[in-house]
Protein backbone atom coordinates (compact mmCIF):
# COMPACT_ATOMS: atom_id res chain seq x y z
CA UNK A 1 0.00 0.00 0.00
CA UNK A 2 0.75 3.71 -0.77
CA UNK A 3 0.43 6.98 0.20
CA UNK A 4 -2.46 9.24 -1.97
CA UNK A 5 0.01 10.21 -4.39
CA UNK A 6 -0.07 6.35 -6.06
CA UNK A 7 -3.24 4.86 -7.71
CA UNK A 8 -5.69 4.28 -5.35
CA UNK A 9 -6.26 0.65 -6.81
CA UNK A 10 -3.04 -0.58 -7.90
CA UNK A 11 -1.30 -0.84 -4.98
CA UNK A 12 -3.36 -1.91 -2.56
CA UNK A 13 -4.19 -4.59 -4.86
CA UNK A 14 -1.04 -5.74 -5.54
CA UNK A 15 -0.85 -5.55 -1.72
CA UNK A 16 -4.07 -7.96 -1.05
CA UNK A 17 -2.61 -10.56 -4.11
CA UNK A 18 0.20 -10.66 -2.71
CA UNK A 19 -0.59 -11.21 0.75
CA UNK A 20 -3.25 -13.53 -0.24
CA UNK A 21 -1.03 -15.48 -2.09
CA UNK A 22 1.54 -15.37 1.01
CA UNK A 23 -1.59 -16.87 3.57
CA UNK A 24 -3.13 -19.67 0.80
CA UNK A 25 1.41 -20.43 1.25
CA UNK A 26 1.14 -20.44 4.71
CA UNK A 27 -2.57 -22.17 4.82
CA UNK A 28 -3.11 -20.54 7.95
CA UNK A 29 -6.42 -18.32 7.50
CA UNK A 30 -8.51 -18.99 4.19
CA UNK A 31 -10.69 -16.23 5.94
CA UNK A 32 -8.06 -13.21 6.20
CA UNK A 33 -9.52 -11.59 2.68
CA UNK A 34 -13.33 -12.42 2.97
CA UNK A 35 -14.05 -8.54 3.38
CA UNK A 36 -17.58 -8.08 4.16
CA UNK A 37 -19.49 -4.41 5.70
CA UNK A 38 -20.56 -4.22 9.04
CA UNK A 39 -19.89 -0.83 10.92
CA UNK A 40 -18.71 -1.78 14.06
CA UNK A 41 -20.44 0.73 15.73
CA UNK A 42 -23.81 -1.03 15.16
CA UNK A 43 -22.73 -4.52 16.01
CA UNK A 44 -24.90 -5.39 19.26
CA UNK A 45 -23.15 -6.43 22.18
CA UNK A 46 -19.91 -5.80 21.04
CA UNK A 47 -17.67 -5.37 24.17
CA UNK A 48 -20.61 -6.26 26.41
CA UNK A 49 -21.22 -9.19 28.47
CA UNK A 50 -23.45 -11.20 26.36
CA UNK A 51 -23.71 -15.05 26.23
CA UNK A 52 -21.69 -14.95 23.01
CA UNK A 53 -19.78 -18.42 22.04
CA UNK A 54 -16.01 -19.08 23.62
CA UNK A 55 -13.66 -21.53 21.16
CA UNK A 56 -13.70 -23.01 24.44
CA UNK A 57 -16.82 -24.23 24.94
CA UNK A 58 -18.63 -27.14 23.78
CA UNK A 59 -21.51 -25.92 23.06
CA UNK A 60 -22.93 -22.82 21.89
CA UNK A 61 -24.42 -20.14 24.16
CA UNK A 62 -27.83 -20.88 23.64
CA UNK A 63 -29.41 -18.21 21.03
CA UNK A 64 -32.99 -16.68 22.33
CA UNK A 65 -34.63 -15.47 18.88
CA UNK A 66 -33.12 -14.95 15.02
CA UNK A 67 -33.06 -11.11 16.59
CA UNK A 68 -30.25 -12.19 18.95
CA UNK A 69 -26.86 -10.16 18.38
CA UNK A 70 -24.74 -13.31 17.57
CA UNK A 71 -27.57 -14.19 15.06
CA UNK A 72 -27.41 -10.44 13.56
CA UNK A 73 -23.93 -10.68 13.35
CA UNK A 74 -23.52 -14.01 12.01
CA UNK A 75 -26.13 -13.73 9.03
CA UNK A 76 -24.40 -10.12 8.04
CA UNK A 77 -21.04 -11.94 8.14
CA UNK A 78 -22.26 -14.67 5.79
CA UNK A 79 -23.68 -12.27 3.27
CA UNK A 80 -21.14 -10.65 2.80
CA UNK A 81 -22.30 -6.98 3.38
CA UNK A 82 -20.58 -5.31 0.52
CA UNK A 83 -17.47 -6.65 0.47
CA UNK A 84 -16.19 -3.21 -0.30
CA UNK A 85 -12.05 -3.26 0.36
CA UNK A 86 -10.30 -0.33 1.71
CA UNK A 87 -7.99 1.78 -1.72
CA UNK A 88 -4.71 3.03 -1.18
CA UNK A 89 -6.25 6.60 -0.53
CA UNK A 90 -7.89 5.54 2.68
CA UNK A 91 -5.18 3.50 3.96
CA UNK A 92 -2.99 6.52 3.38
CA UNK A 93 -5.50 9.37 5.07
CA UNK A 94 -5.12 6.78 8.19
CA UNK A 95 -1.52 6.74 8.62
CA UNK A 96 -1.47 10.45 8.25
CA UNK A 97 -4.39 10.32 11.39
CA UNK A 98 -2.18 7.80 13.45
CA UNK A 99 0.70 9.70 13.14
CA UNK A 100 0.14 11.77 15.45
CA UNK A 101 -0.52 8.84 17.97
CA UNK A 102 1.84 8.69 21.06
CA UNK A 103 1.12 5.22 21.65
CA UNK A 104 4.09 2.72 20.44
CA UNK A 105 1.81 -0.30 18.75
CA UNK A 106 -0.07 2.85 16.83
CA UNK A 107 3.31 4.25 15.51
CA UNK A 108 4.47 0.13 15.02
CA UNK A 109 1.51 -0.46 13.35
CA UNK A 110 1.65 2.73 10.83
CA UNK A 111 5.28 1.33 10.27
CA UNK A 112 3.71 -1.94 9.14
CA UNK A 113 1.09 -0.37 7.04
CA UNK A 114 3.26 1.88 4.84
CA UNK A 115 5.36 -0.87 3.04
CA UNK A 116 5.76 1.26 0.43
CA UNK A 117 6.51 4.70 1.86
CA UNK A 118 10.02 4.14 3.32
CA UNK A 119 10.15 8.17 4.96
CA UNK A 120 7.07 7.41 6.86
CA UNK A 121 8.05 3.54 8.12
CA UNK A 122 11.46 4.77 9.37
CA UNK A 123 9.55 7.91 11.01
CA UNK A 124 6.68 6.09 12.64
CA UNK A 125 9.09 2.28 13.87
CA UNK A 126 11.69 5.23 15.15
CA UNK A 127 8.95 6.78 17.35
CA UNK A 128 7.92 3.52 18.02
CA UNK A 129 11.04 2.32 19.74
CA UNK A 130 11.64 5.68 21.28
CA UNK A 131 8.74 4.92 24.01
CA UNK A 132 8.31 1.15 23.39
CA UNK A 133 11.66 -0.78 23.91
CA UNK A 134 9.88 -3.04 26.56
CA UNK A 135 7.05 -4.09 24.42
CA UNK A 136 7.74 -7.25 22.56
CA UNK A 137 5.23 -6.72 19.77
CA UNK A 138 6.59 -3.21 18.78
CA UNK A 139 9.94 -4.36 18.73
CA UNK A 140 9.52 -7.45 16.79
CA UNK A 141 7.47 -5.26 14.22
CA UNK A 142 10.87 -3.20 14.23
CA UNK A 143 12.99 -6.20 13.12
CA UNK A 144 11.16 -7.40 10.91
CA UNK A 145 11.10 -3.92 9.37
CA UNK A 146 14.41 -4.01 8.95
CA UNK A 147 14.63 -7.50 7.80
CA UNK A 148 12.77 -5.78 4.21
CA UNK A 149 14.04 -2.29 4.10
CA UNK A 150 13.83 -0.66 0.57
CA UNK A 151 17.14 1.02 -0.38
CA UNK A 152 16.45 4.51 1.84
CA UNK A 153 15.53 2.59 4.67
CA UNK A 154 18.36 2.41 7.20
CA UNK A 155 17.41 0.88 10.26
CA UNK A 156 19.41 -0.12 13.41
CA UNK A 157 18.86 -3.57 12.77
CA UNK A 158 21.55 -4.86 14.94
CA UNK A 159 20.56 -2.74 18.17
CA UNK A 160 16.64 -3.63 17.75
CA UNK A 161 17.68 -7.56 17.35
CA UNK A 162 19.30 -7.14 20.94
CA UNK A 163 16.37 -5.64 22.04
CA UNK A 164 14.34 -8.36 21.28
CA UNK A 165 16.91 -11.04 22.08
CA UNK A 166 16.86 -9.41 25.91
CA UNK A 167 13.21 -9.36 25.84
CA UNK A 168 12.17 -12.47 24.35
CA UNK A 169 15.49 -14.69 25.28
CA UNK A 170 13.46 -17.96 25.59
CA UNK A 171 12.01 -17.49 21.77
CA UNK A 172 13.66 -20.06 18.95
CA UNK A 173 12.22 -17.46 16.24
CA UNK A 174 13.98 -14.23 17.75
CA UNK A 175 17.16 -16.53 17.69
CA UNK A 176 16.90 -17.79 13.92
CA UNK A 177 16.72 -14.34 12.98
CA UNK A 178 19.51 -13.55 14.86
CA UNK A 179 21.07 -16.58 13.01
CA UNK A 180 20.16 -15.17 10.09
CA UNK A 181 21.65 -11.53 10.88
CA UNK A 182 24.97 -13.46 11.66
CA UNK A 183 24.97 -15.23 8.44
CA UNK A 184 23.79 -12.93 5.80
CA UNK A 185 26.86 -10.54 7.32
CA UNK A 186 29.26 -13.57 7.10
CA UNK A 187 29.77 -14.20 11.12
CA UNK A 188 29.24 -17.80 10.87
CA UNK A 189 30.26 -18.30 14.51
CA UNK A 190 27.37 -16.19 15.53
CA UNK A 191 25.47 -17.84 13.05
CA UNK A 192 25.91 -21.10 14.74
CA UNK A 193 25.76 -20.22 18.05
CA UNK A 194 22.66 -18.52 17.60
CA UNK A 195 20.97 -21.46 15.42
CA UNK A 196 22.02 -23.35 18.64
CA UNK A 197 20.34 -21.25 21.25
CA UNK A 198 17.18 -21.21 19.07
CA UNK A 199 17.26 -25.24 18.87
CA UNK A 200 16.89 -25.74 22.34
CA UNK A 201 14.27 -22.89 23.62
CA UNK A 202 11.53 -22.94 25.25
CA UNK A 203 9.21 -21.95 23.30
CA UNK A 204 8.55 -20.61 19.17
CA UNK A 205 6.31 -17.66 18.79
CA UNK A 206 6.19 -15.49 15.54
CA UNK A 207 3.55 -13.07 16.66
CA UNK A 208 1.30 -13.41 14.24
CA UNK A 209 -1.85 -13.25 16.37
CA UNK A 210 -0.19 -10.33 18.35
CA UNK A 211 0.72 -8.51 15.63
CA UNK A 212 -3.03 -9.09 13.26
CA UNK A 213 -5.18 -7.81 17.01
CA UNK A 214 -2.31 -4.54 17.14
CA UNK A 215 -3.05 -3.89 13.44
CA UNK A 216 -6.98 -4.61 14.03
CA UNK A 217 -6.84 -1.92 16.89
CA UNK A 218 -5.01 0.62 15.28
CA UNK A 219 -7.09 0.73 12.43
CA UNK A 220 -9.81 1.02 14.60
CA UNK A 221 -8.60 4.25 16.41
CA UNK A 222 -8.25 5.95 12.89
CA UNK A 223 -11.81 5.28 12.16
CA UNK A 224 -14.12 4.75 9.18
CA UNK A 225 -13.29 1.09 8.59
CA UNK A 226 -16.30 -1.40 9.32
CA UNK A 227 -15.40 -4.61 11.37
CA UNK A 228 -14.80 -6.74 8.64
CA UNK A 229 -12.62 -4.04 6.81
CA UNK A 230 -10.52 -3.80 9.63
CA UNK A 231 -9.57 -7.61 10.46
CA UNK A 232 -9.27 -7.89 6.44
CA UNK A 233 -6.78 -5.30 6.14
CA UNK A 234 -5.41 -6.35 9.52
CA UNK A 235 -4.78 -10.43 8.04
CA UNK A 236 -3.04 -8.71 5.12
CA UNK A 237 -0.70 -6.41 6.83
CA UNK A 238 0.39 -8.98 9.07
CA UNK A 239 0.97 -10.90 6.25
CA UNK A 240 3.05 -8.94 4.42
CA UNK A 241 5.13 -8.45 7.34
CA UNK A 242 6.03 -11.60 8.06
CA UNK A 243 9.53 -12.83 8.96
CA UNK A 244 11.92 -13.61 6.19
CA UNK A 245 10.88 -17.22 6.17
CA UNK A 246 13.28 -17.98 3.08
CA UNK A 247 16.46 -16.82 4.39
CA UNK A 248 16.31 -19.03 7.60
CA UNK A 249 15.55 -21.97 4.63
CA UNK A 250 17.89 -21.00 2.53
CA UNK A 251 21.28 -20.78 5.12
CA UNK A 252 20.50 -24.35 6.51
CA UNK A 253 19.98 -25.71 3.25
CA UNK A 254 23.50 -24.31 2.29
CA UNK A 255 25.52 -24.53 5.47
CA UNK A 256 24.11 -28.11 6.02
CA UNK A 257 25.74 -29.60 3.32
CA UNK A 258 29.19 -27.75 4.87
CA UNK A 259 29.41 -28.61 8.16
CA UNK A 260 28.26 -31.12 9.91
CA UNK A 261 27.29 -29.26 13.02
CA UNK A 262 24.91 -27.08 10.89
CA UNK A 263 23.61 -30.00 9.82
CA UNK A 264 22.43 -31.16 13.18
CA UNK A 265 21.74 -28.08 14.34
CA UNK A 266 19.27 -27.24 11.71
CA UNK A 267 17.76 -30.95 12.25
CA UNK A 268 17.23 -30.12 15.83
CA UNK A 269 15.95 -26.90 15.12
CA UNK A 270 13.34 -27.99 12.52
CA UNK A 271 11.91 -30.52 15.23
CA UNK A 272 11.79 -28.01 17.40
CA UNK A 273 9.66 -26.11 15.61
CA UNK A 274 7.44 -28.52 14.37
CA UNK A 275 6.38 -29.17 17.43
CA UNK A 276 5.90 -25.76 19.06
CA UNK A 277 4.87 -23.38 16.30
CA UNK A 278 1.73 -21.77 16.52
CA UNK A 279 0.59 -21.19 12.69
CA UNK A 280 0.63 -24.05 9.69
CA UNK A 281 3.04 -21.38 8.06
CA UNK A 282 5.82 -22.15 11.29
CA UNK A 283 5.31 -25.85 11.15
CA UNK A 284 5.71 -26.06 7.42
CA UNK A 285 9.22 -24.10 7.37
CA UNK A 286 10.53 -26.58 10.48
CA UNK A 287 9.70 -29.49 7.87
CA UNK A 288 11.13 -27.65 5.55
CA UNK A 289 14.46 -26.88 7.39
CA UNK A 290 14.49 -30.53 8.70
CA UNK A 291 14.20 -31.94 4.76
CA UNK A 292 17.29 -29.41 3.81
CA UNK A 293 19.33 -31.11 6.83
CA UNK A 294 18.30 -34.59 6.48
CA UNK A 295 19.09 -34.69 2.44
CA UNK A 296 22.87 -32.79 3.52
CA UNK A 297 23.02 -36.10 5.74
CA UNK A 298 22.14 -38.47 3.38
CA UNK A 299 19.37 -39.38 5.46
CA UNK A 300 16.84 -40.55 2.66
CA UNK A 301 14.39 -42.29 4.38
CA UNK A 302 14.19 -39.31 7.09
CA UNK A 303 13.77 -36.54 4.45
CA UNK A 304 10.96 -38.67 2.80
CA UNK A 305 9.19 -39.17 5.83
CA UNK A 306 9.37 -35.01 7.07
CA UNK A 307 7.91 -34.37 2.82
CA UNK A 308 5.29 -37.02 3.72
CA UNK A 309 4.73 -35.36 6.98
CA UNK A 310 4.00 -32.42 4.87
CA UNK A 311 1.45 -33.92 2.68
CA UNK A 312 -0.50 -35.53 5.07
CA UNK A 313 -1.01 -31.99 6.69
CA UNK A 314 -1.83 -30.11 3.51
CA UNK A 315 -4.51 -33.02 2.20
CA UNK A 316 -5.92 -32.32 6.34
CA UNK A 317 -6.22 -29.10 5.01
CA UNK A 318 -7.82 -29.28 1.91
CA UNK A 319 -10.33 -31.39 3.28
CA UNK A 320 -11.73 -29.75 6.09
CA UNK A 321 -15.40 -29.26 6.19
CA UNK A 322 -17.35 -25.80 7.44
CA UNK A 323 -14.83 -23.55 6.07
CA UNK A 324 -17.55 -20.46 5.39
CA UNK A 325 -19.42 -21.17 8.57
CA UNK A 326 -16.16 -20.82 10.54
CA UNK A 327 -15.12 -17.73 8.52
CA UNK A 328 -18.45 -16.13 9.47
CA UNK A 329 -18.14 -16.82 12.90
CA UNK A 330 -14.81 -15.09 13.51
CA UNK A 331 -16.46 -11.85 11.00
CA UNK A 332 -18.87 -11.96 12.81
CA UNK A 333 -18.00 -10.11 16.26
CA UNK A 334 -15.14 -7.89 17.77
CA UNK A 335 -15.51 -10.68 20.50
CA UNK A 336 -15.37 -13.61 18.83
CA UNK A 337 -12.74 -12.83 16.56
CA UNK A 338 -10.66 -11.91 19.67
CA UNK A 339 -11.80 -15.06 20.79
CA UNK A 340 -9.89 -17.00 17.87
CA UNK A 341 -6.77 -14.99 18.17
CA UNK A 342 -6.53 -15.79 21.90
CA UNK A 343 -7.13 -19.48 20.85
CA UNK A 344 -4.78 -18.99 18.51
CA UNK A 345 -1.83 -18.45 20.71
CA UNK A 346 -2.38 -20.22 23.35
CA UNK A 347 -3.10 -23.87 21.37
CA UNK A 348 -2.10 -22.76 17.73
CA UNK A 349 -3.63 -22.48 14.82
CA UNK A 350 -5.16 -26.09 13.50
CA UNK A 351 -6.17 -26.13 17.42
CA UNK A 352 -7.82 -23.08 17.39
CA UNK A 353 -9.85 -23.78 14.39
CA UNK A 354 -10.02 -27.40 15.07
CA UNK A 355 -12.00 -26.63 18.58
CA UNK A 356 -13.91 -23.10 16.31
CA UNK A 357 -15.33 -25.61 14.03
CA UNK A 358 -17.85 -27.19 15.76
CA UNK A 359 -18.84 -23.73 17.69
CA UNK A 360 -19.28 -21.89 14.44
CA UNK A 361 -21.51 -25.35 13.15
CA UNK A 362 -24.11 -24.65 16.17
CA UNK A 363 -24.22 -21.46 16.11
CA UNK A 364 -25.33 -21.86 12.17
CA UNK A 365 -27.65 -24.28 13.09
CA UNK A 366 -29.13 -22.34 16.09
CA UNK A 367 -29.49 -19.35 13.58
CA UNK A 368 -31.12 -20.89 11.10
CA UNK A 369 -33.83 -22.86 12.88
CA UNK A 370 -34.66 -19.69 14.98
CA UNK A 371 -35.10 -18.30 11.16
CA UNK A 372 -37.31 -21.16 10.40
CA UNK A 373 -39.10 -20.42 13.36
Amino acid sequence: MQKGTLSPTSSLAQLAVGALVLVVVMLAIGFAFRAQRVPSASIPGAGQNLPIVAVNDSATAPVTSSDDPLCVDYADAVAGGGREPASDLELAASRKTLLVSQSPEILASVALMAVDDAPTRLDAINRAMATGRQNATVVWSAVQICDRPPADLECPAQAWEDELLKLDSGNSEAWIRAAASGYERGDGKYALDALRRAATAAETRDYWPETVAMLERALESAGGYSFPQRVTLAFGLAAANQPAFPIYVNMCSKQSKLDAEWAQTCLDYGRLVERQAKTDIGVEIGQSIQFAALEAMGDTGGAEAVQARKADAAHSRETETSAARTDAYIFSNPRLFADYLAAVREHGERAALARLRPVADDLAAQCSQQRVN
